[in-house]
Protein backbone atom coordinates (compact mmCIF):
# COMPACT_ATOMS: atom_id res chain seq x y z
CA UNK A 1 0.00 0.00 0.00
CA UNK A 2 2.88 2.18 1.14
CA UNK A 3 4.55 1.76 -2.04
CA UNK A 4 1.34 2.69 -4.39
CA UNK A 5 0.76 6.23 -2.42
CA UNK A 6 -1.39 4.91 0.54
CA UNK A 7 -1.54 7.57 2.95
CA UNK A 8 -3.80 5.53 5.53
CA UNK A 9 -2.85 1.83 5.69
CA UNK A 10 -6.17 0.22 8.00
CA UNK A 11 -5.13 -3.77 9.48
CA UNK A 12 -7.83 -5.93 9.19
CA UNK A 13 -7.46 -9.06 10.96
CA UNK A 14 -3.90 -8.27 12.66
CA UNK A 15 -5.23 -8.80 16.48
CA UNK A 16 -3.33 -11.54 17.72
CA UNK A 17 -6.01 -12.62 19.52
CA UNK A 18 -5.90 -16.58 18.56
CA UNK A 19 -3.15 -17.02 16.27
CA UNK A 20 -1.62 -19.99 16.93
CA UNK A 21 1.91 -19.44 15.30
CA UNK A 22 1.81 -16.78 17.69
CA UNK A 23 0.65 -18.40 20.93
CA UNK A 24 3.55 -17.69 22.94
CA UNK A 25 3.47 -14.12 24.94
CA UNK A 26 7.56 -13.51 23.70
CA UNK A 27 6.45 -14.11 20.19
CA UNK A 28 3.35 -11.88 20.14
CA UNK A 29 5.22 -9.29 21.87
CA UNK A 30 7.96 -9.61 18.80
CA UNK A 31 5.15 -9.49 16.53
CA UNK A 32 3.89 -6.38 17.99
CA UNK A 33 6.92 -4.60 18.37
CA UNK A 34 7.46 -4.86 14.56
CA UNK A 35 4.34 -3.75 14.02
CA UNK A 36 5.39 -0.92 16.02
CA UNK A 37 8.61 -0.39 14.25
CA UNK A 38 6.45 -0.37 10.78
CA UNK A 39 4.40 2.45 12.47
CA UNK A 40 7.18 4.56 13.23
CA UNK A 41 8.82 3.86 9.73
CA UNK A 42 5.17 5.18 8.24
CA UNK A 43 5.10 8.38 10.20
CA UNK A 44 8.33 9.36 9.24
CA UNK A 45 6.99 9.36 5.88
CA UNK A 46 3.60 10.89 6.66
CA UNK A 47 1.81 7.68 6.40
CA UNK A 48 -0.71 6.96 9.05
CA UNK A 49 -1.20 3.39 10.19
CA UNK A 50 -4.73 2.06 11.74
CA UNK A 51 -6.23 -1.16 13.52
CA UNK A 52 -9.84 -1.82 13.53
CA UNK A 53 -10.61 -2.12 16.85
CA UNK A 54 -9.58 -2.11 20.46
CA UNK A 55 -9.58 -5.89 20.34
CA UNK A 56 -6.36 -5.74 18.53
CA UNK A 57 -3.41 -6.06 20.87
CA UNK A 58 -1.28 -3.46 18.85
CA UNK A 59 -4.05 -1.28 20.51
CA UNK A 60 -3.24 1.43 21.92
CA UNK A 61 0.28 1.60 20.66
CA UNK A 62 -1.62 1.57 17.29
CA UNK A 63 -4.51 3.64 17.01
CA UNK A 64 -7.82 2.94 15.85
CA UNK A 65 -9.36 4.64 12.76
CA UNK A 66 -12.88 6.20 14.30
CA UNK A 67 -14.27 6.36 10.75
CA UNK A 68 -14.14 4.45 7.71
Amino acid sequence: AYRKGAKNIILYGVDFSNHHYLSAEREQLMAINDFVNLKNALTERAVNLFVCSEESKLYPKIPILKSY
